[in-house]
């Protein structure tokens, strides 16, 4: 049984009292009991009404700073992680390049050591030095273009990691804000009809009163309220 419906039984039961025992009880001291049950039943709704604002603020405050908080961390490992497989690729690209250097060079002392003989000789080793130097410059092209390619897969897949943290940070921050608003507009909604349907029970009390005939003393009537409502 709900509070309000109790107290409703609890208005009827006043009046009722009342009418069955005649005027022994004070009209007046039941009007002002009516009113103070209307004050209580008032302040608990308002009470309900503002613990249920609180909570749903809370819980909206907690799961956008759960949400963000689940977002840095995001960025930061990403981040991390980002410069890690970075800074080996670069590793690999300067490997590469001294490399090449190296035997670049090798290929030059070698053709200048051999640059002794008559002209066909000499052309033939020019020859042979030109075919290891375009062998090594594709080799070193294609590994370079390797290496370059995973830079890039590297980079785009950091940002599409972070793009995707991010929408979900929005996301989950824009649901959240929703869903508080929806509390608040609900909690509104429910307090109108808490109070609306005590304003109801507390005129309807004053109506039963209305019809009584009445007089005598406050102390009996307070006799009276203080045993019912124990």
């Amino acid at each position: 049984m709900s509070w309000i419906t109790a107290g409703i039984w609890a208005v009827q039961g006043i009046a009722k009292g009342i009418g069955a025992i005649g005027s022994r009880y004070d009209v007046a001291d039941a009007t002002t009991g009516l009113g103070q049950i209307r004050d209580e039943q008032q302040g608990f709704a308002g009470q309900k009404h503002q613990l249920s604002t609180d909570v749903s603020a809370f819980s909206k405050t907690s799961t956008i700073e759960g949400a963000q908080m689940s977002y840095d961390q995001l960025v930061g490992s990403t981040n991390l992680g980002y410069q890690e497989q970075m800074s080996g690729l670069e590793g690999q690209m300067g490997d590469l390049t001294m490399q090449g250097t190296s035997a670049y060079g090798d290929i030059q002392r070698q053709t200048r050591s051999r640059g002794t003989g008559g002209m066909a000789t000499q052309s033939n080793i020019t020859t042979i030095a030109q075919e290891q130097k375009d062998r090594m410059l594709n080799r070193f092209m294609s590994d370079t273009s390797k290496i370059q390619k995973s830079m890039e897969y590297t980079g785009k897949r950091k940002d599409l990691t972070i793009g995707q943290g991010k929408e979900q940070l929005d996301f989950t921050t824009g649901t959240a804000t929703q869903e508080h608003a929806l509390n608040l507009r609900q909690a509104d909604l429910t307090q109108d009809v808490t109070l609306a349907g005590i304003e109801e029970q507390y005129q309807s009390g004053l109506t039963g009163l209305a019809g009584i005939p009445g007089a005598g003393t406050r102390s009996d009537f307070g006799s009276f309220m203080e045993g019912f409502f124990s």
